[in-house]
């Protein structure tokens, strides 16, 4: 088991190339589950809503490091795109390289 930081981004589905994009740029991995329905600062969301821009949440697990050197990029994509992040604390159960 490792401990690794998760990394939730909670952002428009018309932002999804963008935030995967700079995930790959960093070589990291991620899973994208549709976010079924929300409440926030920009109202109600919900899946299929008919202005068809629902939200996703972008999953990807890495090293604290690593975490920090996307901070600023993720700031800069939700300066533009909205949306937000959570960063914590999890357990990966698979091999992961050690970075330095």
């Amino acid at each position: 088991m490792h401990a690794v930081k998760r990394l939730e981004l909670f952002i428009s589905e018309g932002w999804l190339s963008s935030a995967k994009k700079l995930l790959e740029k960093a070589g990291h991995g991620y899973s994208v589950l549709p976010v079924l329905l929300g409440h926030g600062g920009r109202g109600d969301r919900r899946l299929g809503d008919i202005s068809g821009d629902g939200n996703v949440c972008l999953i990807a697990a890495m090293s604290e490091s690593e975490v920090e050197a996307l901070v600023e990029p993720l700031k800069e994509l939700l300066l533009n795109a909205g949306g937000h992040v959570l960063i914590s604390d999890a357990a990966q159960i698979r091999d992961m390289p050690e970075s330095s």
